[in-house]
């Protein structure tokens, strides 16, 4: 299982001494030798790179305005919370945050259209932002194979929790994380999601075989 990760690495890992930017940087090098990337002729990355698309850029306003049922309200209300506890820079939507120039390398786009994403996530997982909520989320993120970091974070987080330095909610939200990945359609977080702002929340978590988790800590309802 751990085959080709270096022991200091595991070491690190479940002593919680490796940062975030050493795990970004550990996580491509296996992305490198286990060529753990999507597969760009399989995804929709593929449509998006050849038509050079790219997320239309919105204001809080512009969704605060969508139907009141809709995911685009959905995520008006969530940044707009998210400015209030948290940086003023969650109120700049994610398309100006992270914006996709074209032609641009797959790899490069992956990861910004995660970036892109990731708030809409949230909203169609129904993950709140509390600390836990994050690793569940990249449980999702690891259930649809989307990201070599994904499961790096876990194992830390798995590290923590033995160590007696998280509780068990955490393990919770990474099973609720991964089961609700697996159920979901592929490739969640690289659909054109944007496209349905104005569409029902509900309405689009049916279609993409999202069933989210209800009345827990970490769930917004």
């Amino acid at each position: 299982m751990f085959e080709g990760i270096p022991k200091m690495l595991l070491e690190e890992l479940f002593t919680s001494t490796i940062g975030l930017n050493r795990l970004i940087t550990e996580a491509i090098n296996i992305n490198e030798k286990l060529n753990l990337a999507v597969n760009t002729y399989s995804s929709p990355v593929k449509f998006d790179l050849e038509e050079f698309w790219t997320a239309v850029e919105y204001d809080l306003s512009d969704l605060i305005a969508m139907p009141p049922k809709s995911l685009g309200r959905a995520l008006g209300i969530y940044l707009l919370l998210m400015t209030k506890d948290q940086a003023a820079i969650h109120g700049v939507p994610a398309p100006k945050r992270f914006p996709i120039k074209h032609p641009i390398d797959p790899k490069l786009y992956t990861r910004d259209r995660m970036r892109q994403t990731h708030d809409i996530v949230h909203m169609l997982t129904n993950f709140n932002t509390s600390q836990e909520v994050e690793i569940g989320l990249q449980a999702f993120y690891l259930a649809q194979r989307n990201s070599p970091l994904s499961p790096l974070q876990i194992m830390q987080t798995i590290g923590n929790f033995w160590a007696r330095k998280v509780g068990k909610d955490y393990l919770s939200a990474i099973t609720e994380g991964l089961e609700m990945g697996v159920q979901a359609k592929p490739y969640i977080a690289l659909q054109i999601i944007e496209e349905r702002f104005t569409h029902d929340i509900e309405e689009i978590r049916t279609d993409m075989n999202i069933v989210p988790g209800q009345g827990k800590t970490w769930n917004w309802s």
